[in-house]
């Protein structure tokens, strides 16, 4: 599909968004480097990186919004993230909500023996993080 054919559709302006697995595919597709992709911004994701032999430069600013007492995505998962997120020598930023839990944005959520609730500072927090960093890619 031709994008530019697209009325609605700025080529120039392509960003990637995702909630859990869907984080997880904004992040893969980030470190794929496709053409025209901006920014890449996971919401409450999985954080491991696929096993590739070597992790060509992310050109795609990414940011993560995380929850620091997520169990989908452990502290050790959060650190190997931030290492490798340094080594392929992008443009990255993390944001970690404290006493969040996973799915923090989603309005209603709470399976708390899984460790899923939502957290109305964490989830305004971090609107208004993806409305800058939006901003932020689209204006340079």
């Amino acid at each position: 599909m031709d994008l530019g054919l697209r009325p609605l559709v700025d080529v120039n302006k392509i960003a990637i968004i995702g909630h859990c697995f869907g984080g997880l595919c904004a992040l893969d597709l980030a470190r794929a480097v496709p053409m025209g992709i901006l920014g890449a911004i996971s919401l409450h994701a999985p954080l491991g990186a696929p096993e590739i032999s070597e992790q060509e430069k992310i050109t795609a600013s990414i940011m993560v919004l995380h929850s620091w007492e997520d169990p989908v995505a452990k502290t050790e998962n959060f650190l190997q993230f931030t290492e490798e997120m340094t080594k392929a020598n992008g443009d990255w930023q993390v944001h970690v909500y404290g006493h969040a839990k996973h799915a923090f944005t989603f309005v209603g959520a709470d399976i708390r023996m899984i460790g899923i609730k939502y957290n109305e500072k964490a989830h305004l927090r971090s609107n208004k993080s993806v409305s800058e960093f939006l901003k932020e890619i689209f204006n340079r």
